[in-house]
């Protein structure tokens, strides 16, 4: 049964992925196929604990370098799409805390999960490129939420005075 499993897999990895025209998607489906071969072979090994093995092959998906590759390649590509410069910088700057966040709610390792997200999203909203870009893009944001133009540049007067140089 795991030669036929193994042959299909083989099958499937030389007749189908190579089908698959975006490099990411090809990416994301050798990954997975290794893991479900992988998954396989532990199925039918002398160790009993297959529940541990199984963490360690599927716990580690979204935190393996390949699988990390794919989702900052997959979020580059999503901004390049992205005509307005004020969205596509916005973007730009949340990839490193959006790809954070998927591998430590993925990832086996580390269940406490609230911990790992506070001090990713804490991280980044203290970072200086996020200040950065929150100072520079002040007239845009308030602009955002507040329509009277007088009152909008109250704020941002008032925000001026408050700002660190």
């Amino acid at each position: 049964m795991v030669k036929l499993i193994q042959t299909n897999l083989g099958f499937i990895q030389e007749e189908i992925i190579t089908l698959i025209p975006n490099q990411y998607a090809k990416v994301s489906a050798l990954e997975v196929l290794t893991r479900l071969g992988d998954t396989v072979a532990i199925m039918v090994d002398d160790n009993l604990d297959n529940k541990n093995q199984l963490v360690q092959i599927w716990g580690t998906f979204t935190s393996d370098p390949e699988m990390v590759n794919v989702f900052n390649g997959l979020l580059s590509e999503a901004v390049g799409k992205i005509k307005d410069e004020k969205i596509a910088s916005a973007l730009l700057l949340l990839q490193k805390p959006l790809v954070q966040t998927v591998i430590a709610l993925t990832d086996a390792s580390n269940a406490d999960n609230e911990a790992q997200l506070k001090s990713i999203w804490l991280d980044f909203v203290n970072s200086p490129e996020f200040l950065k870009f929150i100072i520079s893009n002040l007239d845009w944001i308030v602009s955002k939420i507040v329509k009277n133009e007088r009152i909008k540049n109250t704020i941002l007067n008032l925000l001026a005075l408050c700002i660190k140089p």
